[in-house]
């Protein structure tokens, strides 16, 4: 389960992390976006998003290797075109 939470850095940046492993977190300037990414991580659903930093954010939050294989292969795609 990934939980949401205000940075103490910046007032208009967000932390989407994992409560029992830290190390997998992303910031996210706004908490729409934060929300999007956590339900893509949580459903395994791939992003309609062409946005790079979007796409190595969803990277950051997972452990699950075929999910991880599925975003860096839309993220070379896009770097392809």
């Amino acid at each position: 389960m990934l939980k949401i939470k205000k940075s103490h850095r910046n007032k208009d940046e967000w932390i989407v992390y994992n409560p029992d492993n830290f190390e997998l977190h992303t910031h996210c300037r706004s908490m729409r976006i934060a929300v999007v990414i956590r339900n893509n991580v949580l459903k395994h659903q791939m992003p309609r998003s062409t946005d790079i930093r979007l796409l190595t954010s969803h990277l950051r939050l997972t452990k699950n290797k075929q999910y991880r294989r599925m975003i860096e292969n839309r993220i070379h795609e896009i770097m392809a075109v």
